[in-house]
């Protein structure tokens, strides 16, 4: 898997200049093409966003962000060789690495400040992985185990990624929702006035309650979260709630783009110094398709746990226990690559495992093509099923034929 885009820098240069007018902040030419320069293949070829917010004007800012999770890379690796973080004491560089030796990483994230440089990096797991394992994280924040009554409470159990800003020296932890139906307007007004926010007005509650990603700033220098972030996706412009503030109107109506439609994420952000939206254009038109497969990761890892048990959240080494016909593994892989890169990771040791408990089931001496195939039926959740079967069409199966058998055997 390689690079999904090829964007042309100097546009993006122009873009960017053009997005801080329109959302009236300063931004830093220089800084911006340092960034740029340093991180150049992942700028021109990842899923791209902009985001600026309605907090006030000496306080908003515009971020340009990345995400890529199909090519390896150490961001900080390369920020700190290009002298754009400059490492000391502060336990966030303690952090960095134990993320990494804690959790198995998918790939990364960055977010840089039009007038400021990088300020962010994103650290994306492979699984969603269950929170309590934060609490034995050496160097996070106390507060992440402060607020273990709350986050079970609010059945915020298994999290994908942690943010790290370098800039303010704080860290996010983020949730993604498959479900939003689970998180009613009543709720999320319990969820906000739990942290001694100001709870909004139902209106605001119903936007918090379709959102997809809900999102806790931790600071080491406290205990206490310092904002929560509920993040909803919108397919067209009419969809996000341009009447909640001017700048929002004004955004949404002139943000560059280089997709074929305009597609934004809203944010409504409670938080200790003042609650504000933030407002981010799909630049590149893909990074929706990234967050909304996200989301539903979690679908697959509770598929997953049902089959496998807890043992679900541990990556699996694929090890062969029985031989496979010859082009069978190849099969294998070919259809475990064309799956998301968000679920690949879950689903390529089950459907390893489910194939050759199939071969053993019959006391065959190698996995055929029928134990994969059925064997892919098996994993694939509901939802899903149309997309595997479009994979075998493309790897010249025949799909049809054993999903008639498939289904007789579970009549049997």
């Amino acid at each position: 898997m390689g690079f999904r885009h090829n964007i042309n820098l100097d546009q993006m240069l122009d873009d960017i200049i053009k997005a801080a007018e329109v959302a009236e902040v300063k931004y830093d030419k220089q800084k911006i093409q340092k960034v740029l320069s340093a991180f150049s293949d992942f700028y021109s070829g990842s899923a791209i966003t902009f985001v600026t917010s309605t907090k006030p004007k000496d306080a908003r800012g515009l971020s340009v962000r990345y995400v890529e999770l199909s090519v390896p890379h150490d961001p900080l690796k390369i920020a700190l060789e290009n002298g754009i973080i400059t490492k000391d004491d502060h336990p966030i560089f303690e952090f960095y690495p134990e993320i990494h030796a804690t959790y198995p990483m998918m790939g990364y994230g960055v977010d840089m400040d039009a007038n400021f440089g990088l300020t962010k990096i994103w650290t994306f797991f492979q699984i969603p992985t269950p929170i309590q394992k934060a609490y034995h994280m050496t160097h996070a924040p106390d507060g992440i185990r402060k607020y273990a009554d709350y986050f079970t409470k609010y059945g915020l159990e298994d999290f994908s990624l942690f943010a790290l800003d370098f800039k303010n020296r704080t860290t996010n932890i983020y949730f993604m929702v498959d479900d939003p139906s689970r998180n009613p307007p009543e709720k999320v007004a319990g969820m906000i006035g739990d942290l001694d926010f100001k709870v909004p007005s139902e209106e605001v509650l119903e936007h918090c309650s379709k959102a997809i990603t809900i999102y806790y700033t931790f600071s080491w220098d406290s205990d206490i979260i310092e904002r929560v972030c509920f993040g909803t996706t919108a397919l067209n412009p009419g969809e996000v709630p341009t009447h909640l503030d001017p700048l929002i109107e004004k955004y949404v109506k002139a943000a560059p783009t280089l997709a074929d439609k305009q597609t934004f994420i809203y944010s409504i952000t409670p938080s200790r110094k003042g609650d504000y939206i933030k407002i981010e254009n799909d630049y590149s038109g893909s990074m929706i398709e990234l967050m909304t497969q996200g989301a539903n990761a979690g679908i697959v890892l509770d598929e997953l746990k049902s089959r496998v048990g807890e043992s679900a959240h541990e990556g699996k080494e694929l090890v062969k226990t029985v031989d496979w016909e010859d082009g069978v593994y190849e099969l294998f892989e070919n259809l475990t690559a064309k799956v998301p890169d968000v679920f690949r990771a879950m689903v390529k040791p089950m459907l390893h495992e489910t194939a050759e408990n199939k071969c053993k089931e019959r006391n065959a001496g190698a996995v055929s093509e029928t134990d994969l195939v059925l064997a892919l039926f098996d994993i694939t959740p509901e939802p899903f099923k149309p997309d595997a079967y479009e994979n075998l069409k493309a790897a010249g199966i025949d799909y049809q034929k054993y999903l008639e058998l498939y289904e007789n055997s579970k009549k049997v």
